[in-house]
């Protein structure tokens, strides 16, 4: 699972997505870090990967800044579906303020794209609520 507001490392993130400080979740898998969410590969065998319901990744953009939209690319995204949400808050403590509840397209691999109304914030954090596998029949 990847999700960008921008990338973490030593060169500034590209035109249009945010610097990000840190990335930490709980019920994270020893084997695929918080920090895999956030640098900038989309291959499956370097994702971030929960272990708990629900998951939740937290992304500290070190300041807070504007945003507008937050791109997701799900693990097995064209074969598994994803309830989740969106949410962020002004610092690093205090009350998280919902910007967006939904469900992955389900047939993509790929970043999709999720519109959220402006919010000026320091951490956003993606909770994970339910995973279903997508049944495909082989003829």
């Amino acid at each position: 699972m990847r999700t960008v507001v921008g990338t973490t490392g030593n060169s500034p993130a590209p035109s249009g997505l945010l610097d990000i400080q840190s990335a930490s979740a709980t019920h994270a898998h020893p084997n695929y870090p918080a920090s895999n969410a956030v640098d900038g590969d989309t291959s499956f065998a370097t994702r971030w990967a929960g272990n708990g319901n629900p998951e939740r990744l937290t992304i500290d953009l070190g300041a807070n800044k504007t945003i507008e939209e937050v791109q997701i690319a799900w693990g097995r995204g064209s074969l598994r579906s994803y309830s989740f949400v969106i949410e962020a808050r002004p610092g690093t403590s205090g009350s998280w303020t919902q910007l967006l509840s939904g469900t992955n397209n389900g047939n993509t691999d790929d970043y999709e794209n999720y519109s959220i109304t402006d919010m000026t914030a320091r951490q956003v954090r993606k909770a994970v609520l339910m995973m279903v596998v997508i049944q495909t029949s082989l003829t």
